[in-house]
């Protein structure tokens, strides 16, 4: 796998599906970025029009009121056109009613083979309700 084994670790530490906001928003205080799984994002924003019009992997978060929940995770060659004209939007926003957050982790040397290398680990630590191997239905859905 070369490049992508540097930003998913099978060993990391940060094997899990939510994550301390108050680390998360310390981090991006800095400079609007913060790591995790060894990758640089950008973000946390609340519009995807923040994001820029680059190749990368972008997570879709739900805010709560003490973590940060994984809502979907994908990759493209403009993260912020895909992100703003996904397909599964309307999932979002049903799975996170208030507190969508759009970060994104800008890949150009990387091709979209190892872009969905990443994404695919961040979907399998991540568990999101939108985008993941197994959909969940709408009665599941409903109950996040």
């Amino acid at each position: 796998m070369g490049r992508v084994s540097f930003c998913l670790h099978s060993d990391s530490r940060e094997r899990q599906d939510v994550w301390n906001r108050a680390q998360i928003r310390a981090m991006e205080e800095q400079d609007e970025t913060f790591s995790l799984w060894g990758c640089r994002f950008h973000g946390t924003y609340s519009s995807p029009a923040a994001l820029a019009s680059m190749p990368g992997v972008y997570i879709i978060w739900c805010e709560r009121k003490t973590s940060w929940k994984v809502i979907d995770a994908g990759e493209s060659d403009d993260v912020r056109h895909s992100v703003i004209h996904h397909n599964r939007r309307a999932c979002w926003k049903h799975a996170c009613r208030k507190g969508l957050r759009y970060a994104a982790y800008y890949t150009p040397g990387l091709s979209q083979t190892e872009r969905e290398s990443i994404a695919t680990k961040i979907r399998k630590i991540g568990k999101p309700p939108c985008g993941g191997e197994k959909p969940l239905n709408t009665a599941r859905r409903s109950q996040l």
